[in-house]
C-alpha cells in the first residue's frame, strides 16, 4: 500500500482561530503597510542625503520590499476562506523575503560601522569613510 497522492499547496491556518475576527484585523495591518510606504520621504529631501540617513533610506526600503512579499498575501487569507499557496509560490516568496532581509542585516552593520568610526576615530571621519577621488 503506497500513498499516491500528489498534494500540491500548502494550507494556512494561522489566523483560522479568530474566525469573524479576520475581517477586522485586515483594516489595521493594511493601514500600517501602507504607513510603512510614507517612510520613502528621507530620499525626497536633498538635505538629508548625509551618509546615515542614505543608508536610513535604502534599509525603509528595502524593509517596504520586504513586507511587501508577504503582507499581500497575508491580507488576502484573511478575507478568503480556502487560505492555500502553491509549491512553487510558496519557496519564492521565502527567496524574495530572506534575501531582502539579509540584505537589510548588511545595512544594518554598515550603519554599525559608520557610527564606530563616528565615535572611536572622529577627526579621520570625513577621510574614512569619504568616497575615493
Amino acid at each position: 500500500m503506497t500513498n499516491l497522492s500528489h498534494p500540491s499547496e500548502f494550507v494556512h491556518l494561522s489566523f483560522s482561530c479568530f474566525g469573524d475576527l479576520q475581517v477586522l484585523l485586515c483594516g489595521p495591518f493594511l493601514v500600517l503597510d501602507l504607513l510603512a510606504f510614507m517612510t520613502v520621504s528621507v530620499r525626497a529631501d536633498i538635505h538629508l542625503w548625509t551618509p546615515m540617513y542614505y543608508f536610513l533610506g535604502n534599509f525603509s526600503l528595502l524593509e517596504i520590499l520586504a513586507t511587501t512579499t508577504t503582507v499581500p498575501r497575508m491580507l488576502s487569507d484573511l478575507l478568503v476562506p480556502h487560505k492555500v499557496i502553491s509549491f512553487r509560490n510558496c519557496p519564492v516568496q521565502f527567496y524574495f523575503y530572506f534575501s531582502l532581509g539579509s540584505t537589510s542585516f548588511l545595512i544594518l552593520s554598515d550603519m554599525a560601522l559608520d557610527c564606530f568610526v563616528a565615535i572611536c576615530h572622529p577627526l579621520r571621519f570625513g577621510t574614512l569613510m569619504s568616497w575615493p577621488r
